[in-house]
């Protein structure tokens, strides 16, 4: 009986020897992990200042020739402003005019814009392709010549209202014409002197602002395809 007990008590602390290093083990375990997290916030809290850094650093012209800016480089880079053209200026062409060679346009928000090598015209924007208002169905290249004109292309005016600062007409077939200071129209035509039509009798002085508006060419109803149909294969 005495062996028998004397096995048991040394088999006890055994038994309390192994867990006792087991639980060391959990702890140096759990320490280890909790050194590993701290390591790494570490790091990232480094590698967010570092960042942070350097985008102070590019937006103030910092670093290698105020470029090295790391990860945020593209960030950091501002848009450049587009180059315009002065408006007004007598050098450069009107509208309808042949803009091959000045390459410039002297009214707001016009650009010039090549047809072919021998004919451009200041226009607002450009579509590749046949032109449907054109005299001819020849296609613009559409290249742009120049810089384009300070300031904004303002919507054609409609019947009624004041064209003095559009100087266009939405409806086809009309002209802006200039009545007096401060005031246009379009018109199909005008004659100078008072309208008996009008309410104010002050005369027109029949001055064209900008031009025309054009409607399709004659060549646009026989080599166009018909309004509904497929216009892939004729390209207007």
């Amino acid at each position: 009986a005495g062996g028998h007990g004397g096995g048991e008590a040394r088999w006890s602390r055994s038994k309390r020897m192994v867990m006792a290093a087991a639980a060391l083990l959990g702890l140096a375990a759990v320490a280890g992990l909790a050194a590993r997290s701290s390591s790494a916030a570490a790091l990232r809290s480094r590698g967010g200042l570092v960042g942070l850094q350097q985008v102070v650093r590019c937006n103030q012209g910092g670093g290698k020739d105020g470029e090295d800016c790391g990860p945020h480089k593209e960030e950091a880079k501002a848009k450049p402003a587009e180059k315009r053209q002065p408006a007004g200026d007598s050098a450069c062409s009107a509208m309808g005019d042949n803009c091959n060679t000045t390459k410039c346009c002297k009214d707001e928000g016009m650009q010039c814009y090549a047809k072919d090598q021998s004919w451009a015209s200041c226009r607002p924007r450009c579509t590749p392709g046949p032109d449907p208002v054109a005299a001819d169905g020849w296609p613009w290249s559409c290249e742009t010549l120049g810089l384009r004109t300070e300031g904004e292309v303002l919507p054609p005016s409609k019947g009624g209202e004041d064209c003095t600062k559009s100087k266009s007409c939405e409806t086809p077939g009309l002209q802006c014409y200039r009545k007096g200071e401060g005031y246009a129209a379009c018109k199909a035509d005008c004659n100078e002197g008072v309208d008996v039509t009008d309410q104010d009798p002050s005369p027109w002085t029949c001055e064209a602002l900008g031009t025309r508006t054009p409607g399709p060419a004659d060549w646009v109803a026989k080599e166009c395809a018909q309004p509904g149909a497929a216009c892939v294969d004729k390209g207007c």
